[in-house]
């Protein structure tokens, strides 16, 4: 910039026209002012939706008391029950200690009366006892025969209890998995705006993962619900798209459900589904920028609105966005896991990158770890930075001019953000093209896959491409995906 403006100082009017056109239609090509611009439409449109969101946080601020007014009356119940059934106790204690003292002369009585029985069966007369005897054992016969007969029948009901206790427990297993099918993920306080859907495209169920990971996370805390408009009114002053976690669950369910299986009916909704997929990450993105614009922010919850930022491109491009030969499967996006899980983690000791707060195993790092390390420790992807570009399997591949601009040819070396200026626009890539002859030329994703598939190599297409393009990925040296500087803002 200042090299331009010492130019435009020495030039004439003729060519200061000339480079500010030139100035211009570079910056245009990203497209980013016109994605900040606003109509006078627009602008009433956010004020409605800016009021309605304000309605709803108040709606929730009251219902949140509510509960937390008749969970504090359960409490003192609680007490009180616990205090009147201490109090039954002691009763029942007493009462069992004065009938205890009665069985026991009840049980004396008792012996006395059958000593005396013993007695005068013993002086009955001798002559009686063979037939007795006779009776006797016919007696002792029958009742063996009952009591087999009672022990039989009752392990015949035992075990048809057993059996129908099982039957009954895997009844209610299957009518679980009915229930409950395929659905991932630990329950949260959250999962009333995150839950799994297990009928939701498995983008959207990638991304709701990702929610719920990021919702308990610690530094996620002050961004879960929207901010208080009475205790914070100056904070929608500032903003024009107040954003929270809460908000952003909402969109994700409502979007499940629409694209759910029940509802497809055949139709393609691919490009509707990467759509939600890429207004996902726009959402959460723009938490972070509103504590940027917003100037009483604080020093603490700009720092943890970072915090949260790293957790998640990590989250996103790791369980969402990657190509899909390296995607974990659904079972197993669990945070708390290793990055990279094998079934020693379990019993090795794991750390904690200070970067993107993901979990490593001490023993399978390169080159392993013996002792955890002194100070702040960073992973070997922030170290040399996570994004698209590192992932790409297009990079590095051989190419070939395309018909009528000679037979060179050509390697990918690189992918770059693109965000073309014009109506219909979309944040896309492209890919810079290195010929052997020292040239160098700008492709599409389209123009880089049929140049490959004309050479035999054919690509899978590039799944979610205006959320990858968008995508900074994590780690150090990363320089990714459009400038995260420019706020929407009122002026």
């Amino acid at each position: 910039v200042y090299e331009d403006t010492t130019k435009m100082v020495s030039q004439k009017p003729e060519e200061k026209n000339q480079l500010k056109s030139a100035r211009k239609s570079f910056r245009s090509r990203m497209g980013l002012l016109s994605s900040l611009s606003l109509t006078a439409q627009e602008y009433k449109d956010l004020v409605h939706r800016r009021e309605e969101y304000m309605s709803e946080a108040l709606r929730l601020k009251e219902e949140m008391e509510r509960k937390e007014k008749a969970e504090d009356e359960e409490d003192d119940d609680d007490d009180e029950d616990d205090d009147d059934n201490e109090n039954n106790e002691e009763k029942k204690q007493d009462n069992g200690s004065s009938k205890s003292d009665k069985a026991g002369e009840d049980e004396k009585k008792l012996e006395e009366d059958a000593q005396n029985g013993t007695k005068e069966n013993e002086n009955e007369n001798n002559e009686e006892s063979s037939p007795k005897q006779e009776k006797d054992e016919e007696g002792k016969e029958t009742e063996t025969d009952k009591k087999e007969s009672k022990k039989q029948s009752k392990d015949n009901e035992s075990s048809g209890e057993v059996v129908a206790t099982v039957v009954d427990n895997n009844d209610d297993e299957e009518k679980g998995e009915e229930t409950e099918d395929g659905k991932i993920g630990k329950e949260t306080p959250y999962d009333e705006f995150c839950g799994d859907l297990p009928k939701a495209p498995e983008l959207i169920r990638r991304c709701l993962a990702v929610l719920r990971t990021l919702c308990l996370a610690g530094p996620a805390e002050p961004f879960i619900y929207p901010i208080d408009p009475q205790t914070n009114p100056g904070y929608y002053e500032a903003l024009l798209k107040p954003m929270c976690l809460q908000e952003i669950g909402n969109f994700l369910q409502e979007a499940g459900k629409l694209y759910s299986v029940d509802n497809q009916d055949g139709k393609d909704v691919e490009s509707e589904i990467e759509d939600v997929v890429a207004q996902f990450g726009r959402n959460v993105r723009l938490i972070a920028h509103n504590c940027s614009a917003y100037p009483s922010a604080g020093a603490s919850i700009i720092s943890s609105s970072e915090e949260m930022m790293r957790i998640f491109e990590r989250l996103f491009l790791d369980w969402v966005l990657v190509p899909e030969d390296l995607l974990q499967p659904l079972e197993f996006l669990d945070d708390d896991r290793c990055v990279e899980h094998h079934v020693t983690d379990e019993d090795s000791m794991v750390l904690l990158c200070d970067g993107c707060e993901g979990n490593y195993n001490m023993s399978r790092l390169t080159p392993p770890l013996k002792q955890v390390p002194k100070g702040d420790w960073y992973c070997p992807r922030c170290l040399e930075g996570r994004c698209w570009e590192s992932l790409d399997p297009r990079i590095g591949k051989k190419v070939k001019k395309p018909s009528g601009k000679g037979n060179v040819a050509g390697v990918i070396e690189k992918s770059m953000f693109s965000y073309s200026e014009g109506t219909g626009s979309k944040p896309s890539l492209l890919f810079l093209i290195k010929y052997d002859d020292g040239a160098q030329e700008k492709w599409t994703v389209k123009d880089v896959d049929d140049a490959l598939s004309a050479s035999g190599e054919v690509m899978k297409p590039l799944r979610c491409l205006e959320a990858v393009a968008e995508s900074p990925g994590y780690g150090f040296g990363t320089d990714y995906g459009p400038r995260t500087d420019l706020v929407p803002a009122p002026v």
